[in-house]
């Protein structure tokens, strides 16, 4: 049974980041573009957002059931049952979404899982620093509101503004990245 390639999801997911970063800063820096400005460069630099962050639970996904393809005992071990190492990809990502999908709330809930189901030799998401789980986490916020726009959204998105970056009034996202 052939495993998944990590290196091809990685490569896959910093291309598609790299991209979105090239397209970003080239909207920053056009004298053209949209006839609406400013304003206009920044619903499209908070339209990369959300693509970007749709990548990143693509990845996050793919790489959580590429590692429990490698081995199956944690997840076994974690839900009481009786399973062979070394399950088809297909079954792997059924046993993580069930009939819905992976719902990963911010960095510390991917570790809680991946904790439970992988073990310890495929499990790249114990590797994600402090520092880097924060910045994860605060793109997640940013995604939250400019997919929802509620005001609890928007609200913790100010509070993050506020605590890690000094900035005492809301910015849309846009503006802000």
């Amino acid at each position: 049974m052939k495993k998944s390639s990590f290196q091809k999801i990685f490569d896959e997911f910093s291309a598609e980041m790299a991209l979105y970063g090239q397209l970003a800063a080239e909207f920053r820096q056009a004298d053209f573009l949209v006839s609406s400005g400013i304003a206009g460069k920044h619903r499209v630099i908070e339209a990369l957002t959300v693509k970007a962050y749709a990548d990143w639970d693509g990845f996050t996904e793919d790489l959580l059931i590429g590692c429990l393809n490698r081995d199956t005992s944690r997840y076994a071990e974690h839900k009481g049952m009786k399973l062979s190492k070394h399950l088809s990809r297909d079954l792997c990502e059924l046993m993580l979404t069930g009939l819905g999908y992976l719902d990963v709330k911010d960095v510390g809930n991917l570790k809680g899982i991946a904790n439970r189901v992988l073990v310890p030799a495929y499990n790249p998401f114990g590797e994600i620093g402090s520092a880097e789980a924060q910045r994860i986490d605060d793109f997640c916020k940013i995604r939250d509101y400019l997919s929802h726009g509620s005001r609890q959204s928007r609200n913790t998105v100010e509070r993050m503004y506020q605590d890690r970056h000094g900035v005492n009034r809301f910015v849309e996202p846009g503006k802000f990245l």
